[in-house]
């Protein structure tokens, strides 16, 4: 018959599982305050980084993503600092801060246009034409992240994703997952049919109707009844190229 582990072995097994416990913890300590060290050191790198590379970082649009890329490495968003050498020194929280500024006037002044839906191409298009403090390089990413920090305006400034183009969206309303579906099937040229949206989705009258309503009474679209074909044709202007291209301030 096996014999029970008894009252002092049960106290061993304790005193084991207690010296293990705390040998683990004293290593995931050392862990942490090596790795602590580590990312402080990697941090001071980085500001020496910007630093040397001030002028690259500001007017460079393909370094200054690279240069995003290794600060989200260590949890770094110059973007929002308000202090060191991000604000003071580099600068590139301003850039930002200036490329929002304008690219709100840009989506606001061609809302009339386009019913507050822009191409980022097209609005990086029109950001070339404007003086900056900065720099006139502007890439696509900086675009975004513009957008971005935009938010915070609670305008309704979004960024809105379908399969090939990122549009901008500057009015306070909530697209529904069919209206973004409307402006996929025709993001190449802005051209929406409702016999292709139907064909394309298997839609139903009723909901193709919905979806194209919706655009047409936010003036996010334009109808045009005298289309090649005969079918009424809905321009979304804000996904035909060079649309915005024009001032109408």
């Amino acid at each position: 018959m096996r014999r029970g582990v008894g009252v002092s072995g049960l106290h061993a097994q304790q005193q084991h599982k207690a010296a293990y416990e705390q040998a683990g913890a004293a290593l995931n300590a050392e862990l942490t305050a090596s790795m602590k060290v580590q990312m402080e050191q990697f941090q001071h790198n980085l500001e020496s980084f910007a630093v040397k590379h001030k002028k690259d970082i500001q007017n460079n649009a393909v370094f200054r993503a690279k240069f995003h890329a290794m600060c989200l490495t260590v949890g770094v968003d110059p973007l929002v600092s308000s202090k060191g050498v991000w604000a003071s020194t580099l600068g590139v929280g301003d850039y930002y801060y200036e490329l929002a500024v304008r690219t709100a006037e840009i989506c606001i002044t061609t809302r009339v246009l386009n019913g507050g839906i822009l191409d980022v191409e097209e609005c990086r298009q029109r950001l070339k034409r404007k003086r900056f403090t900065f720099t006139e390089d502007i890439s696509h990413d900086d675009v975004l992240r513009a957008v971005e920090k935009l938010k915070v305006l609670q305008g309704g400034f979004r960024l809105v994703q379908l399969d090939k183009k990122t549009v901008i969206q500057s009015m306070p309303v909530e697209l529904s997952r069919d209206q973004v579906t409307a402006m996929q099937l025709c993001e190449d040229n802005g051209i929406l049919l409702k016999s292709k949206l139907a064909s394309k989705t298997g839609w139903k009258k009723e909901r193709v109707d919905a979806a194209v309503k919706f655009l047409l009474d936010y003036e996010m679209c334009w109808l045009d009844l005298q289309y090649a074909g005969g079918e009424p044709a809905y321009w979304i202007l804000g996904l035909v190229k060079g649309a915005a291209a024009q001032d109408v301030t």
